[in-house]
């Protein structure tokens, strides 16, 4: 296995939300540290959205895994009956890379 220099690499929550045809409405990156703090982030946000807006939701998926030639290792997303949605994802770059 590659021995990684955490200082070499970013993590970024990716939040896309898009409307019933699939249209992009709003895309927004969020740096963190770690993955760990994705994670954290990523569990947060859905049990906010939960809580927030029971009654609105039609579907939540949520998984995870490893790095796989820069595909996410974390994914959420939250399907509104309005038709809105809401496309978490956890991903690892290069500082070069996002700079």
């Amino acid at each position: 296995m590659i021995d990684l220099n955490k200082e070499e690499y970013v993590y970024l929550m990716t939040v896309r939300i898009q409307s019933k045809v699939g249209n992009p409405l709003d895309y927004n990156v969020i740096p963190f540290k770690s993955k760990k703090d994705v994670n954290h982030a990523m569990t947060n946000v859905i049990t906010n959205n939960i809580k927030n807006n029971r009654d609105n939701i039609s579907h939540i998926s949520y998984g995870g895994e490893d790095y796989c030639n820069g595909n996410p290792f974390a994914y959420a997303r939250i399907e509104f009956k309005s038709g809105i949605t809401k496309i978490y994802e956890g991903i690892r770059r290069h500082i070069e890379e996002v700079k």
